[in-house]
């Protein structure tokens, strides 16, 4: 029969408790909506008119 000793019960329970709260913290800014939008460099755009070559 497996015996737990109290002390050793509430260090591992405790230590549980507070790995997943830092889990739980971490998580929070990585689900923030990052948007970038990017423009072109008006030297990079080209104009195409028509008739033209």
């Amino acid at each position: 029969m497996i015996q737990l000793h109290p002390r050793s019960l509430l260090v591992g329970l405790v230590l549980g408790a507070v790995a997943l709260l830092t889990m739980s913290q971490s998580l929070a800014p990585s689900t923030a909506t990052v948007r970038v939008q990017y423009m072109p460099h008006p030297r990079d755009m080209v104009r195409l008119v028509e008739g033209q070559p």
